[in-house]
């Protein structure tokens, strides 16, 4: 037996349609549309990156330990992170960026960067530490998720998006900020026989400039 749906009926179930398409996560993988390659294709991948993001980015710095002179690398626990376009609709743009961490001698590292989408590669420049420059060739993007490998890392970063604006509650410094109570104390290799510290305090509570930034 055959259904008949009245049109105001259908009308009904055509904008329910509509509705979960609007709905769904805009997926875009490593691919690029080659009939588009700087056009459509680019800007629609800038138009989902641009925004606020938070989680593992997978950064990390090196400061030296003033007792034992070598590096010692400190992870960040988690990365936030907002792509501002050039204009509307660009394929570039400029971004902030912190790091967090939660041991340390450093407790935030700042970041500028700029950025472009070019044949669905995601460009990384970073103009106070090019050693932070990277090309993100290899990623899943959604309206809510950004997840993959930066450059040649085998490190899966994965960032959630934003729904509101948080970058308010920051102050971006053009500084690094340290932990106040930050000691290398507990890093010691060596004490003398009292077990007490002989070096400067000051030194030792104080981040040993430069500090060195990388990616996982």
């Amino acid at each position: 037996m055959k259904k008949i749906y009245s049109f105001p009926a259908f009308l009904v179930m055509l904008v329910i349609a509509a509705m979960s398409f609007s709905a769904c996560d805009i997926y875009i993988d490593n691919e690029y549309d080659p009939y588009y390659p700087n056009g459509r294709g680019d800007r629609g991948r800038a138009n989902v990156i641009a925004g606020e993001w938070q989680g593992d980015f997978g950064m990390f710095y090196t400061a030296v330990n003033p007792y034992t002179q070598r590096g010692v690398q400190f992870d960040a626990s988690h990365t936030y992170i907002l792509f501002q376009n050039e204009y509307l609709d660009a394929r570039r743009g400029t971004g902030k960026q912190i790091d967090f961490y939660n041991y340390g001698p450093l407790r935030q590292r700042y970041h500028r960067f700029l950025w472009e989408v070019r044949n669905g590669v995601l460009y990384l420049s970073y103009p106070g530490e090019p050693a932070l420059n990277v090309a993100i060739y290899d990623y899943a993007l959604s309206n809510t998720y950004f997840t993959g490998y930066a450059g040649d890392s085998r490190f899966r970063f994965s960032l959630r998006k934003l729904n509101y604006g948080y970058w308010g509650n920051y102050a971006l410094n053009d500084f690094d900020s340290p932990f106040d109570e930050w000691s290398w104390n507990g890093l010691r290799s060596v004490q003398n026989a009292a077990g007490e510290a002989s070096e400067n305090v000051n030194t030792l509570n104080a981040p040993l400039l430069p500090v060195v930034g990388g990616r996982k």
